[in-house]
């Protein structure tokens, strides 16, 4: 018999498509237009790629660890200077997030079994919704 789908199996598939479609951009980006700007006030090409795999390295602390320390005294934001270098990063961390997020005890229930309660609470400026397990 089949296993049933777990959260974290359904988060890891499309962690897997979204990533891989992250890289064929990465890749596509021309050594040669690295500190291009589209605009003086704009990040370079170069930066704002580095911003992509960013995002990747934040899964692993947000899968591992109660908070996300975005502290400017201690936080490294990736900083590869060519796009070998960035598809190296960008490839570590993504093996490292997979790795962190096969790990998570809190998503291993299978989808479909128990469903989910959603509670609603209204706020005077905004909607706050928390959702969780059954």
């Amino acid at each position: 018999m089949e296993r049933p789908m777990t959260r974290t199996d359904a988060l890891l598939a499309e962690f897997t498509r979204e990533t891989a479609t992250a890289r064929k951009h990465l890749e596509r980006l021309p050594a040669d237009r690295f500190d291009w700007r589209p605009h003086t006030k704009s990040y370079t090409a170069g930066q704002l790629a580095a911003h992509i795999v960013d995002c990747i390295r934040w899964s692993s602390s947000i899968f591992a660890a109660d908070e996300l320390d975005m502290d400017p005294k201690t936080y490294k934001p990736c900083a590869a200077a060519s796009v070998p270098a960035l598809l190296e990063t960008f490839d570590d961390d993504v093996a490292r997030a997979k790795a962190v997020m096969a790990r998570a005890p809190s998503t291993r229930t299978p989808l479909g079994r128990g469903g989910s309660r959603c509670a609603a609470r209204s706020g005077s400026r905004s909607r706050a919704r928390r959702c969780f397990a059954t």
